[in-house]
């Protein structure tokens, strides 16, 4: 069986939020689960490729307290990259999706993506013809990409600017906010990246 090359994840669960607030997670990472169903669709219509990526669906990303530390939250990622420590033969690198179809979209992957990945993300935003809609954040963000870059797995975090919006961790998090527009967006420019960095697979240290 050969190796996986390319995993691509995001989290199923929602912020657990106390009375009032009836959070839903339209895009809060509805929308990025939705997105990988989607993504997988297509890439099975390529064997050659389809056959060298894991598809991961992490429970545990939100803090059970209102903010995540370092010990309270990403708990499904972090049980997962047990499985890649002592392998001799890991993947290449890594994707996470999350808050990618909200209207007006805006993404802005963390301060200390790995360069290369990051290259190759704008690279694929400039050829779709969204290359406005990716940029970086001015600071590292604690997400599911960080345990798996932390066990030798480069890995880029695709994640909406939620410091821009008031919808993050509320109940207008809802599925008013997905738009058709911002999904074909984030189906394009990943769909482009992760055909690249299979055709072009990065050098692995």
């Amino acid at each position: 069986q050969r190796p996986v090359q390319g995993i691509i994840g995001a989290h199923l669960d929602s912020k657990l939020m106390p009375p009032p607030n009836r959070f839903l997670g339209a895009d809060d990472a509805a929308s990025a689960v939705g997105l990988i169903l989607e993504l997988s669709k297509t890439l099975s219509e390529t064997p050659e490729h389809a056959k060298k990526l894991e598809l991961v669906f992490f429970d545990g990303e939100e803090a059970i307290q209102r903010d995540m530390t370092a010990r309270d939250g990403i708990y499904g990622s972090r049980y997962y990259v047990r499985r890649w420590m002592k392998s001799p033969s890991k993947p290449a690198w890594g994707i996470i999706l999350d808050m990618i179809g909200h209207h007006d979209l805006t993404i802005r992957i963390p301060s200390d993506t790995p360069p290369h990945l990051a290259e190759r993300l704008y690279a694929a935003a400039e050829k779709e013809s969204v290359p406005e809609i990716y940029g970086m954040a001015p600071i590292p963000i604690l997400d599911d990409h960080v345990p798996l870059n932390d066990a030798g797995i480069p890995t880029i975090d695709i994640i909406g600017d939620f410091t821009k919006f008031n919808w993050w961790h509320t109940e207008k998090d809802n599925l008013s906010l997905i738009s058709p527009e911002s999904l074909d967006i984030s189906k394009r420019v990943s769909l482009r990246l992760i055909r690249d960095l299979l055709e072009n697979p990065p050098a692995q240290k």
